[in-house]
């Protein structure tokens, strides 16, 4: 059987084209293994999964607060109806001597007022519940502002490994 020169040369150029597509292989692969330790080593999971966890905690925490501000009204409410119904009895009570108003001029109602929330147990109740409530509140509205905070910081750091990654891969 004769081998045929052209026979030949097809067989090398076969031979060369496989180790061609195989070398390209392999520098894809390499070059995917490399793409994926500069990922790892930039936190580019850990930017994502922020990025899509902190609006669903975002989201949540603006829940609480709106739930905090409703209680902070409701107490609030509770105080000035308790403060209106001592108010009340203190412009309608009377002086047993003169059966003229026992509290006659603004100020006397004021300080008759102030002494009787002191003295009211109801008040105090409700006042401390409305301070309670007011601390809640606060409480809700600063980790709502640290939530908001840090997801602008992990966009911001999203932008800046983008910038990075595209500085490393030659792109503009």
């Amino acid at each position: 059987m004769a081998v045929r020169v052209e026979d030949v040369q097809t067989s090398q150029a076969q031979a060369q084209t496989e180790a061609i597509v195989d070398a390209a292989r392999a520098a894809i692969e390499q070059a995917r293994s490399a793409a994926r330790q500069i990922e790892a080593d930039l936190g580019v999971d850990q930017i994502l999964r922020e990025l899509a966890e902190l609006p669903d905690a975002i989201r949540r925490q603006q829940e609480a607060v709106r739930a905090a501000r409703q209680a902070v009204d409701e107490a609030r409410a509770d105080v000035e109806n308790i403060e209106a119904a001592l108010m009340a009895v203190i412009n309608t009570e009377l002086d047993p001597r003169t059966g003229k108003p026992a509290f006659s001029n603004d100020t006397a109602r004021k300080a008759e007022l102030a002494r009787r929330k002191s003295a009211d147990e109801a008040y105090q109740a409700a006042s401390k519940k409305l301070a309670e409530a007011q601390e809640a509140l606060d409480g809700a509205q600063f980790d709502l502002d640290y939530l908001v905070n840090r997801f602008s910081a992990v966009r911001a750091r999203a932008r800046l490994t983008t910038e990075r990654l595209a500085l490393i891969g030659g792109g503009n």
